[in-house]
């Protein structure tokens, strides 16, 4: 009796999953496919009542070993990757930004909340960037890096971005499957790969979790004049849609020279579902007199001050951002 009821049971499960999974039928195949499997892995797991995880941490866990197991960093080294899903899911080939993008749009479509988590930082004098996620349950966030096929535990807790930050010794914490080949046996044997670095090895690291925040891009001065070089930092001020339809806000934070009276924006576009402002410093200046593309030049009425730099205004629920290309003071 007991046998027939968790059949069943996990038979009802999996057609009440499978008929929503109707209508996600713009998804792309490989998306689906996880979409699918994230959705009959969790009803199974409810229906025989092995598991006392909360559904959003297994459906975490679900796409996680989803996209880990489809999307490999080894073979991208091997052979490069894609700009697109639908082919790097086809060579099997992904680097974090494709992984987390997969990983994301998975929870998007099975009704969990999840944001990236992005990581920009330097290891041995060499500037890099990583992206992981941070998944909603049971009223808080957890951490999870989809790349590696990582997440961190204390006394059997997930921990969440804040706390992981925090952690001096990570490794001890870290729960990953032993079994790929570019992650467990590099991290504790000395590979090559090295998937804690970021966390372990890094300098002048900053952060955006939480779905927004403040970066300092590297700058170079000569006299009253720099540049800011915005190679692997967020290239926009706003909110924008970096990963999977998710809103995430960022702001620069500039340390302008000593007699610098001006800041010119170099963009290459601008959106905004209403009427935007670009903030820069103490001055406000309108979308309407952003260029499209092309420099815009803001006269500052303090010379050498840091400013912030970011942008608000329209719709909360549309992307407000002006992308840059360049940003140099004089």
């Amino acid at each position: 009796m007991r046998v027939a009821t968790i059949l069943i049971t996990a038979i009802v499960a999996l057609l009440c999953w499978s008929t929503v999974a109707h209508a996600d039928d713009t998804l792309s195949i490989p998306i689906s496919r996880g979409v699918e499997h994230v959705r009959n892995e969790v009803a199974g797991v409810e229906a025989t009542g092995s598991s006392r995880l909360p559904r959003e941490q297994i459906a975490a866990q679900s796409a996680l070993t989803f996209v880990q197991g489809r999307l490999s960093p080894a073979i991208y080294a091997l052979s490069g990757g894609s700009s697109d899903l639908e082919t790097a899911f086809r060579l099997q080939a992904g680097l974090c930004g494709d992984i987390v993008e997969a990983f994301l749009q998975i929870m998007e479509h099975v009704g969990v909340r999840a944001l990236p988590v992005q990581w920009f930082y330097t290891v041995d004098g060499v500037r890099q960037n990583h992206v992981a996620a941070q998944v909603w349950w049971r009223g808080r966030w957890h951490y999870v890096d989809p790349t590696w096929g990582l997440l961190f535990e204390r006394k059997g807790q997930v921990l969440s971005p804040q706390q992981v930050i925090k952690l001096e010794h990570p490794q001890r914490h870290a729960v990953m499957n032993r079994l790929v080949p570019w992650t467990y046996a590099n991290e504790r044997r000395g590979g090559g790969w090295r998937p804690l670095s970021y966390l372990t090895d890094a300098t002048e690291r900053q952060v955006i979790l939480d779905g927004q925040g403040t970066v300092r891009a590297p700058r170079t001065a000569t006299g009253t004049t720099a540049a800011w070089d915005l190679a692997l930092m967020p290239d926009y001020v706003g909110t924008y849609l970096p990963y999977a339809h998710t809103l995430v806000g960022v702001r620069h934070r500039l340390t302008l020279p000593a007699g610098s009276r001006t800041l010119t924006i170099t963009g290459r576009g601008k959106l905004c579902g209403g009427p935007g402002v670009l903030h820069v410093g103490p001055v406000d200046v309108p979308f309407a007199e952003v260029p499209d593309a092309g420099d815009l030049t803001v006269r500052l009425p303090k010379a050498g001050a840091t400013i912030t730099l970011w942008a608000d205004g329209g719709d909360a629920a549309e992307p407000c951002a002006v992308l840059l290309s360049g940003l140099r003071a004089a």
